[in-house]
């Protein structure tokens, strides 16, 4: 994924964080475009091998949004397992 900004549908934006020092892997910042307003982080849990979601407190979400952020972990976990693989970048 190589741009900073992703279009998650109608509800959702998923902005890359710069990475920080010592860290292999992105994080991203979800931001409802509507209403500009930042709901969560996108972000590698390493004894989980998978990214997670982590909500702001006091942030509902539609069903949709739910969808929405499940549908880009899956492309982040597909090009992670590319890239061990040597197939992906």
């Amino acid at each position: 994924m190589g741009s900073s900004t992703y279009l998650g549908g109608s509800h959702l934006t998923f902005r890359k964080i710069p990475l920080q020092k010592g860290l292999k892997l992105n994080k991203y910042k979800v931001i409802n475009h509507t209403l500009k307003q930042g709901i969560g982080v996108i972000h590698w849990r390493g004894g989980w091998h998978q990214y997670v979601f982590q909500a702001l407190p006091g942030i509902d979400m539609s069903r949709s949004c739910h969808k929405e952020i499940d549908k880009f972990i899956d492309k982040l976990m597909e090009e992670r397992i590319l890239n061990q693989r040597g197939i992906g970048k």
